[in-house]
């Protein structure tokens, strides 16, 4: 027996990234910027002592491009809030790695874009990089009392460019374990994909409409409506590397599911499977409208 649980939002978190300007500060620790509200004690640092963090922004590329070899490019700014920085050191790292220092910057804000040879440079060999790598870039930053370790870091994956957003027509086929909806089930239903950027996307129901045919009001009526699928209750985030589609996520009833597909370069269709903990299974084939 299934019981729908419903989660406000299911938050994937690939990473922290200050961002841009900062416009007030309300005591000594704390600080708005933009939307966010930063406290410089969390990361170790006093700015009544003259503390600074960096501010990452304008990220270009965000990957590296596996299909351009040593010559893709991740660009970023570095800029500071708090008190004005003398440098900024860039650490680099490869795949959890020990972090080794790639540049000093000495003026900012500072434009900055690396190539992978470049990246790679001391973490490795390049002929040696393959798909799913990841390079990291950390950062500590200097002023006139001292240097104090940042929150902000940027993660580029190696990668090959990914453009699937659109909308789509999803033809599904699958079995559940509940009595409600015995038997092969195929069902069809608008799917769509919103790029995250990154080869990652937004896809507004992964089922391919068939838990609506199982466990809505004409199946189960599990509470699976088309209040809850407009809801983004079916959304889940799904990354294409190279055209290999996947994604692990927990399901309305709770139970950890994986995906698994592949995007067909000649046509754009993307076809995936997924399971669920309760041995729930599908197959997704979507087509570009």
């Amino acid at each position: 027996m299934k019981f729908l649980k419903i989660n406000g939002a299911l938050v994937f978190l690939a990473g922290f990234v200050l961002i841009t300007s900062f416009f007030s500060c309300t005591d000594d620790d704390v600080f708005e910027l933009e939307d966010k509200t930063v406290k410089f004690s969390e990361f170790g640092v006093d700015f009544e002592k003259g503390g600074a963090l960096v501010a990452i922004s304008n990220i270009v590329g965000g990957f590296y491009n596996f299909a351009e070899l040593g010559d893709g490019v991740v660009g970023f700014t570095v800029d500071d809030f708090g008190a004005d920085a003398t440098s900024v050191n860039i650490y680099k790292s490869l795949n959890g790695g020990t972090p080794v220092l790639h540049t000093t910057l000495n003026s900012l804000p500072a434009d900055v874009s690396i190539t992978l040879a470049e990246a790679v440079n001391g973490l490795g060999q390049l002929d040696e990089i393959q798909l799913l790598d990841q390079i990291v870039y950390t950062f500590d930053i200097t002023t006139s009392t001292g240097t104090f370790p940042s929150g902000a870091s940027v993660i580029a994956n190696v990668s090959c460019v990914s453009d699937l957003a659109g909308d789509y027509i999803a033809e599904t086929t699958g079995t559940s374990t509940d009595g409600c909806c015995p038997g092969t089930v195929s069902t069809s239903g608008p799917v769509t994909l919103t790029d995250l950027g990154g080869g990652e996307y937004t896809i507004s129901d992964w089922s391919g409409n068939i838990y609506f045919t199982w466990y809505g009001p004409d199946g189960g009526n599990y509470g699976i409506d088309e209040q809850y699928v407009a809801g983004g209750g079916m959304n889940t985030t799904i990354a294409d590397v190279c055209g290999e589609i996947s994604a692990s996520f927990t399901e309305p009833f709770g139970t950890a599911t994986t995906l698994t597909g592949s995007v067909d370069p000649a046509t754009g269709v993307i076809t995936y499977s997924w399971v669920t903990g309760y041995d729930d299974a599908a197959t997704v084939i979507l087509t570009p409208q």
